[in-house]
């Protein structure tokens, strides 16, 4: 059960350190190309542009919620693939290990054992407890990491719905008005009889 919280925990641990650290590049790098910035500008340049106000690349701002892009996005879902991963086999292991229950009684039937040997099990009910607490958290942690990866991968059906849905709306509406206009369009000969003839003048 150590190793459980330890392999369970690691993934979110080293997504954590990925974007602090690709947060402080993406920064220092900003910060690079202010200070080129300053120096293509000239000496007496008063204005100095701020790496902290420049969009990171890493996630964007919309209506207010950080949506995650990129490579720390690829990163977050690789983690939670990992996390439900190591949850399944750990909850499968548990359950051909101890399954749901201890048994207070185990009969022993092998050597060095001359003949079948009852064994009681030492405190069965607290070993019970904590086996089905450990496996009510490990189901949830599950639940969570699956839900997470669902709204996740519904957000991207989502979106590009959104953005194919918006793209036929606008084909539609640049369609009637497209043929209006070739509906509208004068015919051959119209321009050469607007042309001013000699001693002509337009009514």
């Amino acid at each position: 059960w150590v190793l459980q919280i330890i392999f369970v925990s690691t993934p979110s641990l080293v997504y954590m350190g990925h974007a602090m650290h690709t947060v402080r590049m993406q920064e220092k790098q900003k910060l690079r190309d202010a200070e080129k910035a300053k120096e293509a500008r000239g000496p007496g340049s008063y204005e100095y542009p701020v790496a902290e106000k420049a969009e990171l690349s890493c996630w964007k701002e919309v209506d207010g919620k950080i949506v995650l892009q990129g490579t720390l996005l690829n990163t977050y879902v690789c983690t939670i693939l990992i996390r439900t991963t190591m949850e399944v086999a750990f909850i499968v292991g548990q359950y051909l290990l101890y399954g749901i229950f201890l048994d207070t009684l185990h009969v022993c039937r092998r050597s060095p054992c001359p003949h079948p040997v009852n064994c009681y099990v030492s405190r069965p009910t607290e070993k019970n407890v904590f086996i089905v607490f450990m496996l009510a958290v490990a189901a949830l942690s599950l639940f969570l990491s699956l839900a997470e990866l669902y709204h996740l991968g519904w957000k991207k059906i989502r979106q590009r719905f959104v953005k194919s849905r918006q793209g036929m709306d606008k084909q539609q509406l640049l369609g009637p008005s497209t043929s209006l206009v070739q509906s509208l369009t004068p015919p051959p000969d119209f321009h050469q009889c607007l042309k001013n003839r000699p001693g002509e003048k337009y009514l």
